[in-house]
């Protein structure tokens, strides 16, 4: 993993990652795909908790793009066996970020930076505990908390 990126440097790796084999117009639909079906299933509940797992699938389209690995649509479905552990870490997303929101707004939303990368271990880490995944998001995310809210 890489450590202390500014933001110039993440973006310079994003437009390189995106400049390969058309891998542009490729991360361009999953992402409309993914925009579509979370903004579709956000009426519903129970649909809600697909957007998580189809969250997870797109965190590890994005990993392996800019890894250089090849990745295609069908990546964002393959999360489907791991619905258990995807929806109870999203649970506890969801209550932590609640209960903070009860203080008030702001600590909220900095809960929620906090656990920005839990899709992205989620789907890099298929043998942590839910519990884990969280902890190891927040440690990851102290300091760089603001770095985020300026991408």
């Amino acid at each position: 993993m890489q450590e202390n990126l500014s933001a110039r440097k993440l973006k310079r790796m994003a437009r390189l990652a995106l400049s390969k084999e058309g891998q542009y117009v490729n991360a361009l639909v999953v992402a409309l795909l993914v925009g579509l079906i979370n903004g579709a299933t956000s009426s519903n509940f129970i649909l809600i908790f697909i957007s998580f797992i189809i969250s997870v699938g797109y965190a590890k389209f994005n990993i392996d793009l800019i890894n250089g690995e090849k990745s295609s649509l069908e990546i964002i479905f393959n999360y489907f066996s791991d619905w258990k552990r995807i929806l109870i870490a999203n649970l506890l997303v969801m209550l932590k970020t609640f209960l903070w929101s009860l203080l008030f707004i702001i600590p909220g939303i900095i809960v929620s930076y906090s656990y920005a990368l839990v899709p992205y271990i989620l789907a890099e880490n298929t043998t942590l505990s839910e519990t884990e995944v969280l902890d190891l998001s927040k440690r990851m995310m102290k300091g760089n908390k603001w770095k985020l809210f300026k991408l």
